[in-house]
């Protein structure tokens, strides 16, 4: 998932990532998922616009 954030240079919503895997049971495992890389300073996320929207944090945007 970091992978997918990291190479594809842009954000996501955890809907949009959840389409990108196969399965019923995924949401709540991407989000725990999203959750681990973001404590561990991999990914960051943003709040907008009522979306939560995840990016790799190499690609973090300064304001």
């Amino acid at each position: 998932m970091c992978d997918l954030l990291r190479t594809q240079g842009r954000e996501w919503t955890e809907t949009r990532i959840s389409a990108q895997f196969k399965g019923k049971k995924k949401t709540g495992a991407i989000g725990q998922t999203l959750d681990i890389l973001e404590s561990l300073g991999l990914i960051r996320h943003d709040d907008r616009d009522g979306q939560t929207r995840w990016y790799a944090a190499e690609l973090q945007q300064t304001s």
